[in-house]
């Protein structure tokens, strides 16, 4: 099995073949950018971290490699914008809440990984900034040592990108023609920067202002940059060259960009530093994407409250490939929730799903074991999907397509890769069916139409109540009328 994933590095479709197979590894380096703990994930960020969670899922378990994936917290305090400036991240946070900076990072990382938890993704590592500022301050000292940093009095350490033959790589085939065409102070905080590309490695505190979070360091008081962090971490974790590095596209013209210099000009012998980027489009909502530095706050506690659950929004994410941008709303939100049901009830609708196993181990001894042809060319389309660029809409087209005929050894499959791959949750409702049906919520916007419809009738306004039981009706529910009450029921659960 070879899996091909799209490399921004190169702009190309390419083979994986990571350092295990170069036997320069033992095991398979992943490092994703996480969140700033300042608030909550919103459903943008958490796309990231879905996809990010099914490429590990595919490396660990279809692949057979060992894997070490590493998560980023950063709960140090950092600058709200890429060009060095802004306001502290974790202090307008904890200004917003009445907190110190402190408690809002042990806040916000609890509730982020309560939701990475609930989203079923398995990480390996959660490192906290805090807790290697040591080695970001050698990571800095080493590019001081080198002849790379510059101070900037009452401002900070600076990294001088113009010693950097191959800086901007990361940004495509014309990087330097992109580099020239940055407006003048778009990423440059003040006039004394050598360059406009040049960014903060160690940002000094402001002389009679005492900041919630700042350390002493061989430069002063002060706070890290942004960008050192991750490679400090990730070089603590994975060595001075790694696999893959996954994020969102915002990512890729400066904090990418600025972690690729530091780190090649730091530590790394052997170019590239990492072999493979990858990185997820933007979520859209309202015609512009979701960005909590502009306050949108859409995250886990919103869908919950709608009465979906986190089963239906990785169903949603999977309607587009990653590398597409993706348009959210809860109209959007609830047509996954009905695709979904729909392909539940076409499970339950196959006579021989009441003998599905819920198989565990190895994909490939199960594959070795499969008796049927049907089976295997089932086996053969999940996997062509997969393992081209992570194609999640193809893949969802394929599951269903009549999979009300599928044989067992197929359902089988499908159980395998829904309890360590796609994370439905569609075998654990077809187990417990009924008490699942009992269980399934009515989404919020649903109820309400229906209480509408009910007061209407009461004022015998029944045109207006067929207009709601119309709406509902597009929405696949429809209300049964009691004596003194009515209950609304699902079509498909009927």
């Amino acid at each position: 099995m070879n899996l091909y994933i799209y490399n921004t590095l190169t702009r190309e479709k390419e083979k994986f073949i990571p350092f295990f197979d170069e036997g320069k590894k033992d095991f398979v380096g992943i490092y994703t950018c996480g969140p700033t703990v300042y608030s909550d994930p919103h459903f943008g960020n958490l796309r990231a971290f879905v996809f990010a969670g099914l490429l590990g899922d595919i490396i660990r378990n279809i692949l057979n490699y060992p894997l070490k994936h590493v998560v980023n917290i950063t709960d140090v305090g950092h600058l709200t914008d890429d060009a060095d400036s802004g306001q502290d991240k974790m202090e307008k946070g904890a200004i917003r809440e009445g907190l110190t900076a402190w408690d809002i990072a042990k806040k916000y990382e609890k509730n982020f990984i309560n939701y990475i938890n609930k989203l079923e993704l398995n990480f390996d590592f959660f490192p906290k900034a805090t807790d290697y500022i040591q080695e970001q301050i050698d990571l800095i000292k080493s590019l001081e040592e080198k002849g790379f940093v510059y101070k900037i009095n009452n401002d900070g350490m600076y990294m001088d990108t113009s010693k950097i033959d191959d800086y901007g790589k990361l940004m495509g085939e014309n990087y330097e023609k992109h580099i020239l065409g940055i407006e003048s102070g778009a990423r440059i905080s003040n006039d004394n920067k050598k360059n406009i590309t040049d960014f903060a490695l160690w940002k000094f505190s402001k002389r009679g202002e005492k900041r919630h979070m700042e350390r002493n360091s061989p430069w002063g008081l002060g706070f890290p940059g942004w960008h050192i962090e991750c490679s400090a971490m990730s070089k603590a974790i994975l060595g001075k060259n790694f696999d893959i590095h996954t994020g969102g596209i915002d990512h890729i013209t400066t904090h990418h960009t600025n972690e690729i210099a530091q780190s090649e000009c730091s530590f790394v012998s052997d170019k590239p530093w990492v072999k493979y980027w990858m990185h997820s489009q933007f979520l859209n909502f309202d015609g512009k994407k979701l960005s909590k530095s502009s306050g949108d706050t859409l995250s886990i506690p919103d869908l919950e409250k709608k009465g979906y659950t986190v089963y239906d929004l990785r169903y949603f994410y999977f309607t587009a490939q990653y590398r597409n941008s993706l348009k959210f709303n809860w109209d959007a939100i609830h047509k996954a929730y009905i695709t979904k049901r729909n392909l539940v009830n076409k499970l339950w609708a196959n006579p021989r799903s009441t003998s599905v196993q819920m198989s565990t181990g190895d994909i490939k001894e199960i594959e070795k074991n499969l008796q049927t042809k049907e089976a295997k060319i089932f086996l053969k389309n999940i996997l062509n999907c997969l393992l081209d660029d992570l194609n999640t809409p193809r893949l969802l087209s394929i599951l269903n397509k009549d999979v009300d005929k599928l044989n067992v050894e197929s359902l089988n499959l499908f159980a395998w890769f829904d309890l360590n791959i796609f994370k439905f949750g569609l075998f654990k409702d077809l187990i417990n069916k009924k008490e699942n049906l009992d269980k399934m919520p009515i989404p919020y916007f649903i109820t309400q139409i229906a209480q509408e419809r009910r007061k209407a009738k009461l004022e015998r306004d029944y045109k207006k109540a067929d207009e709601f039981r119309n709406k509902l009706s597009e929405q696949g529910y429809f209300v049964k009328d009691y004596k003194d009450t009515y209950i609304v029921y699902h079509k498909l659960d009927y």
